[in-house]
């Protein structure tokens, strides 16, 4: 039981979405693995948020 007390907490591994106010909001971007819902009303961006993000992750090589 000491074992697991003694080892550093784990690394959360983040998945930067490319647009910097919102990566420092995140801390750094999208957790990897998480689950997220963008939700607003008709014209507030959501489609262009979540292409933007794929452009700037597909750009990065992911």
């Amino acid at each position: 039981m000491s074992e697991l007390a003694d080892q550093p907490p784990p690394t959360l591994q983040r998945i930067p979405s490319g647009i910097a106010g919102l990566d420092r909001i995140l801390h750094g971007g999208f957790l990897k693995g998480g689950t997220y819902l963008i939700m607003g009303p008709p014209g507030a961006g959501k489609t262009i948020l979540a292409n933007q993000f794929c452009f700037n992750h597909i750009a990065a090589g992911g």
